[in-house]
């Protein structure tokens, strides 16, 4: 700190002494004129007695505890004329209560095993019954249906009585797919898609569409579940001499020209007209050259239709155009190694990633530090041409130093709690109410805002826990036929529970597929 010398003024920029004059001697604009030293500090006076006052008054005025509620905080808020910001979101997290479960495993013991993956469907608006497929241990796939009484309650006694003829037992799908990894569904076609992660020489997808009803009045329900009609495995083969597993699977949306994108530890595979072929090329030389996602995939989800999010071990977030080379990916840099989840927001722009370490964060593609793979030079006469394409190495598999500066988050969640799980632990956004849903590793449930990455209050979700060592491996965000608003379901244990917007209500029943009522209060 220099020295306060009498009669001079220190010049900060030039670092030295100037001997303080009167205005007329100055020079115009000086610095050391006697009028500007003394219009400085008594600027300078009245900045630390503002903030000298600030100090003193800090505490007296306290924001009323009200505004702290969401929804009468809200409303006040909104009289005052200030925006909502996200105040709905929050009122419709706040009242999230249980409103019952779903068993596929009725005759089962709860203790041998848990709900790994799960499928929520709600497309019969015929008869308003949402339909519900879960995995149990990653190998044995059942399905039920999702019957609601007037109270939004999962009510199968209400159900038998009113639609009796309507088999509401679980129903067992004949389908032999251990380690099943991946369970999602394609509109257009109408197809379920299933993937395995048991290791094979041949890669593939399995794939059936359950059997429509035939009746053109509105009794039956629109999917006959437990009938399912032809079972399809389709298969690629694996050039390399390991074997190859499949661990995601990403349907298609309406304008794409495919009909699922597959995930594999050897890259991608592309699935249209019921045909499966490799997107990526097999990186037969790996320490000679680098080919993009020709490692292991995680995670996919569609940016746009013909664009597709793909995330794995490394750090990368590749974005993948189904219209361009594999040389012309370009991909994001996420600010961990291992990447567990990657979702589209829905507005082509921003991406959510997650995994390990306890990162969540959003990422802009708008304004990311983006990297493209030069074109792979021609190959020359004289040069062997048992590599294909000749390729020397763009990027190291680890990511470079310069790379976790590459993309800067828009939105970080530091209440996110995954330190190692890489695979089987849940995740799901709802774009439209601007919230993602994520399991913690120590078994607990948590919903944060898009907007800003604040944790927010979520009703009995909260209260939520998995058995200690486990952790929720799968959620879903549905919106069920008839519902205003999306229900959140959660396969905890071997039950799938559905979690909605509503009021303490009398339960009627406990238990899917007809067994096990029961009578309780819901707190």
């Amino acid at each position: 700190m220099n020295r306060d010398i009498p009669g001079y003024y220190y010049d900060g920029e030039k670092r030295k002494y100037f001997k303080i004059e009167d205005g007329k001697t100055a020079p115009a604009q000086a610095q050391w004129s006697a009028e500007t030293v003394k219009r400085r500090q008594a600027e300078k006076l009245q900045d630390e007695a503002q903030r000298a006052s600030l100090a003193r008054h800090a505490g007296r005025i306290k924001r009323a505890r009200v505004l702290s509620d969401a929804l009468t905080g809200g409303f006040l808020v909104r009289e005052m004329g200030l925006p909502l910001a996200e105040t709905p979101v929050v009122c419709w997290a706040q009242g999230l209560r249980e409103k019952g479960d779903i068993s596929l495993w009725p005759t089962s013991p709860p203790s041998i095993g848990a709900v790994t993956l799960m499928y929520i469907g709600n497309r019969d608006v015929r008869t308003g019954l949402g339909v519900a497929y879960g995995v149990l241990n990653s190998d044995y796939l059942a399905s039920a249906y999702i019957p609601r009484d007037d109270d939004d309650e999962i009510n199968y006694r209400d159900a038998v009585a009113k639609r009796g003829y309507v088999n509401f037992a679980a129903a067992h799908e004949a389908i032999h797919a251990p380690q099943l990894s991946s369970i999602t569904y394609h509109e257009q076609s109408q197809k379920i898609l299933l993937t395995s992660r048991r290791p094979t020489r041949k890669a593939g997808i399995v794939f059936f569409s359950p059997r429509q009803s035939d009746f053109d009045d509105d009794t039956p329900p629109a999917l006959l579940l437990g009938e399912t009609g032809p079972i399809v495995h389709v298969t690629v083969p694996t050039p390399s001499p390991t074997d190859q597993v499949v661990h995601t699977c990403a349907p298609g949306l309406a304008a794409s020209n495919v009909t699922a994108v597959v995930g594999t530890d050897l890259g991608l595979l592309t699935l249209h007209n019921d045909r499966l072929r490799r997107l990526t090329p097999m990186n037969d030389r790996p320490h000679q050259k680098y080919i993009p996602v020709s490692g292991e995939v995680n995670s996919l989800d569609f940016l746009t239709a013909d664009v597709v999010l793909c995330a794995g071990r490394s750090s990368q977030i590749h974005l993948v155009d189904l219209r361009a080379p594999w040389h012309e990916w370009t991909y994001l840099s996420h600010s961990r190694p291992a990447v567990t989840h990657v979702r589209s927001l829905g507005d082509g722009n921003q991406v959510l990633a997650a995994g390990p370490h306890s990162t969540m964060c959003i990422y802009d593609i708008r304004f990311a530090a983006r990297r493209v793979s030069k074109v792979p030079p021609p190959p020359s006469s004289g040069k062997s041409t048992t590599n294909r394409w000749d390729i020397k190495p763009l990027e190291s598999r680890r990511p470079r130093p310069e790379d976790k500066n590459g993309t800067l988050p828009v939105v970080t969640f530091p209440g996110y709690r995954n330190e190692a799980h890489r695979f089987g632990i849940g995740l799901d956004v709802q774009s439209e109410y601007g919230v993602v849903c994520a399991a913690h590793d120590d078994g607990s449930v948590a919903m944060y805002s898009l907007r800003d990455g604040s944790r927010l209050r979520a009703g009995l979700v909260d209260k939520m826990a998995a058995k200690p060592g486990t952790v929720i491996k799968s959620l879903m965000f549905q919106t069920l036929p008839g519902d205003t608003h999306p229900s959140l379901f959660v396969g905890e244990g071997m039950r799938i529970k559905k979690y909605s917007f509503g009021v303490k209500t009398w339960k009627r029943t406990r238990g899917g597929g007809g067994d096990g009522w029961g009578d309780c209060w819901e707190e």
